[in-house]
Formats: structure tokens, C-alpha cells, sequence
């Protein structure tokens, strides 16, 4: 499940870069808020690339692909809430 998540994070990250420079024209409206979501594509792609390279279950891959994966549930909260925070 893991290449077409990844790939439905960066679908979403273009869509929402798309919208809020349809509607401000300022990708800096909310600095935090694309801050993150830039990071969290960012991760994405790094961990889809690290995953490519784990070959097995002794790899030295697969701990860094789980605290990306960590990292980036935490990012996905923290973006939740200062999205929510925009529309109050």
C-alpha cells in the first residue's frame, strides 16, 4: 500500500498548492501550514526512495524508513490541526 499512498500525499500536496494559489496567489498566506506540508512531501518522497532499497528483513533501510513513517503521521496531525485553525 505504501507507492500509492505516497503517491495520493504528493497528488494532495499539488492539489492543495494549486487551490490556494487559485484563491490568494500566495503560497505564504499560512507559512506554517505550507511549511509542513512541504516537509511532509518531502518525506514522502525520501521514504519512497528509502524503501526501494531495503532487500529484506535484515536491511539497513528498514529503520530509517520507520521513523520517516513516524515522522510523517506526526506531520499529517499537526498539519491537520493548523489547517483547521485557518478556517477559525
Amino acid at each position: 500500500m505504501g507507492p500509492p499512498l505516497a503517491a495520493t500525499g504528493m497528488f494532495g500536496y499539488c492539489a492543495r498548492l494549486t487551490l490556494i494559489l487559485l484563491d490568494t496567489g500566495n503560497v505564504f498566506e499560512y507559512p506554517s501550514h505550507f511549511f509542513i506540508g512541504t516537509l511532509i512531501a518531502v518525506l514522502l518522497i525520501t521514504t519512497f526512495v528509502i524503501s526501494r532499497m531495503i532487500k529484506g528483513q535484515d536491511s539497513p533501510f528498514r529503520t530509517p524508513h520507520v521513523f520517516i513513517g513516524i515522522a510523517l503521521l506526526c506531520l499529517y496531525v499537526i498539519g491537520a490541526f493548523l489547517g483547521i485553525g485557518i478556517l477559525f
